[in-house]
């Protein structure tokens, strides 16, 4: 049931209209307002309004305020109505005299929310009309729509806003807090947007307001605010010495490179705060310093390169790669050149192993089925299955003598059970070393070939243990709760390095081959792994993130003179020592994918070997 409210308005007029002649005086009479509203709940939008109908209609009022105006706008009649009930719509009955203009406000809390007018009641005296209240169905105010750009590079930018019903002028108010205390008026026009220059850095604060020309003023718009982030330019320079054609690579906040010849200059144009790495490379030559990091630049930056030409590395190196779309075995000679497939068939080919007289490489396959032995010379022919089952068998280890091979299998079974197996060097003989129920692995023979050092986890955590070479004699060597694994002889076979987290995080230990005085050689928070000995026993390389990212170190054989040989803000790991001790192999992503990189073993002459956008890892050097 509709609920009828009638108001009546006794009001004396003077003359509705300005233009009146003196033989045709001002007539008076009773202005009447009847107001029908809806029912007092929000359920009063009729049933058949959809449910964005409905949410489109005015929300519940506080008040409601009915004006009649003259043609003039001279006010005649406000009658304020205090609403019980949600009044979303409004049919309003005018008994007075002729060319009147009824206006309705819908009022939130004291603020304009919505408004609506006939402009036009044209009757006369002692007649009634209907006036038709429009505009309900969109609120009376403005919203700031867009900023653009934001943030502003360069304090340029423009404050858009959308439309109100029946609004004829725009008030645009520009403060720098969002109270709007001391807000300046930056705008007031009949335009829906505004365009600002030469603002400088900061954050402004903007709201919009309505008016039109019955004097009624909306409430303000929501708050939007503008960022200028002014774009302060730095230039990072400097020059290239003792090579041609050299391409200066920057990488970091901005990317970019660049061509220089010997003695010219390169020049890049960075912006403040940033970090930029300037790398300059060429083929066959290194340069010093190999790459420079220029960290929250404030400030124009130089930095000089001198390049030096690469003399011959001898040797060969046998990796990884994925670059025909499935793992093969690549080898390539220790300056990069001469890279080629030795597998090179459709199946995963990895771990490649040189014999100790660098004549053949083992490896593990998936050719047949599942993953087993296979052995080939060292130009990838004669390619032989050494081990022939439904289990894994994977990952191969010399004797240092050449004639056997240790390997990793789980053929007794069970997926959780991995054990330490031997073979001859033509898959003849394969003999179970470890033989129980866990998992042993990391097989490393001691340089005379009396034993091998693995790590197990038959205590329920991983140990280091050594046994004879025929698997007898199985000790536990360091023997405490944490995790110990990947045992490393020193070449002379008298200590182990090992990692362990006994100390709360990975770290690199050494023992005496009976497992005695074992002690942390890296002891700092960080992860530190990848331990490898120098080929005469002084020094060991390893990786470690204690700089935030991973480097390759180096330090003497009993910890000291920790240094880090790579240093650069990319992922570098998996050391790796030439037969002589005069270069390190390494993985590296500072070209934005897995390649493998040499350099000398004080960490200069750092330079590529592979060069492709797939994966190239595992780098193995051959013994000779």
């Amino acid at each position: 049931m509709k609920r009828t409210l009638f108001v009546l308005l006794l009001i004396v007029a003077a003359a509705c209209d300005g233009d009146r002649s003196p033989t045709k005086p001002p007539s008076t009479g009773a202005i009447k307002v009847v107001l029908e509203t809806g029912r007092a709940t929000e359920k009063s939008i009729p049933d058949s309004t959809g449910a964005a109908d409905r949410a489109a209609k005015p929300a519940l009022l506080t008040r409601l305020e009915v004006r009649v105006l003259k043609s003039d706008n001279t006010v005649l009649v406000i009658e304020t109505i205090e609403p019980t009930g949600t009044m979303y719509n409004a049919t309003l009955t005018v008994e007075a005299q002729n060319d009147l203009r009824v206006l309705c406000l819908g009022m939130f809390d004291g603020a304009v929310g919505y408004f609506g007018i006939d402009e036009d009641v044209d009757v006369e005296v002692g007649k009634t009309t209907t006036a038709v209240i429009a505009g309900w169905t969109e609120p009376y105010l403005p919203q700031i729509g867009s900023i653009s750009p934001n943030p502003s590079a360069d304090g340029s930018y423009t404050v858009s806003w959308t439309a109100a019903p029946n609004a004829t002028l725009y008030t645009l108010q520009e403060a720098n807090n969002d109270t709007f205390a001391g807000a300046d008026v930056v705008y007031s026009g009949s335009g829906l947007k505004q365009s600002f220059t030469g603002k400088t850095s900061g954050i402004f604060y903007y709201r919009v307001q309505a008016s039109n020309v019955y004097n009624v003023n909306s409430s303000w718009s929501d708050t939007a605010t503008a960022a200028v982030q002014m774009v302060i330019e730095y230039v990072l320079s400097g020059t290239i010495t003792g090579a041609d054609g050299v391409t200066v690579t920057l990488s970091g906040d901005a990317s970019d490179s660049q061509a220089v010849n010997n003695g010219g200059a390169y020049s890049y144009i960075v912006y403040h705060g940033g970090t930029y790495t300037v790398t300059p490379t060429k083929d066959g030559y290194t340069f010093t310093p190999a790459s420079w990091t220029f960290t929250n630049v404030t400030a124009n930056q130089m930095q000089d390169f001198t390049a030096e030409a690469i003399t011959s590395i001898s040797g060969r190196i046998a990796f990884i790669s994925y670059r025909d779309f499935n793992y093969d075995i690549y080898v390539m000679d220790a300056d990069g050149s001469s890279q080629r497939n030795l597998t090179n068939n459709t199946a995963n080919d990895e771990g490649p192993s040189w014999s100790p007289d660098g004549a053949r490489i083992a490896f593990t396959s998936d050719r047949d089925g599942n993953r087993e032995i296979y052995v080939m010379d060292a130009d990838g022919s004669n390619q032989q299955r050494l081990t022939n089952n439904l289990a894994y068998d994977v990952y191969s280890y010399w004797s240092p003598d050449g004639s056997r091979i240790a390997f990793l299998s789980n053929r007794d079974g069970n997926i959780y059970i991995i054990d330490i197996y031997v073979m001859d060097a033509d898959g003849s003989s394969q003999q179970n070393l470890t033989n129980n129920q866990a998992w042993n692995q990391d097989p490393s023979w001691s340089p005379d070939g009396s034993i091998i050092a693995f790590s197990s986890n038959r205590d329920d955590n991983s140990e280091i243990y050594v046994m004879d070479a025929d698997g007898s004699n199985q000790q536990n060597l360091t023997n405490n709760q944490a995790w110990n694994s990947s045992p490393a002889w020193s070449p002379d076979g008298s200590r182990i390095a090992f990692l362990s987290n006994r100390d709360g995080n990975p770290e690199i230990y050494v023992m005496d081959a009976d497992g005695s005085n074992q002690q942390n050689l890296t002891n700092n928070q960080a992860w530190n792994g990848d331990p490898s000995w120098s080929p005469d026993g002084s020094r060991i390389v390893f990786s470690s993130d204690r700089d935030g990212n991973y480097d390759i170190y180096v330090m003497d054989a009993d910890g000291s003179n920790q240094r880090n040989l790579t240093n650069n803000p990319y992922l570098d790991y998996l050391p790796s020592w030439s037969p002589d001790g005069a270069q390190i192999t390494f993985e590296s992503l500072r070209d934005g994918n897995d390649e493998i990189y040499v350099m000398d073993a004080d960490g200069s002459n750092q330079r590529r070997l592979t060069n492709n956008p797939a994966w190239d890892g595992f780098p193995s050097w051959s013994p000779f």
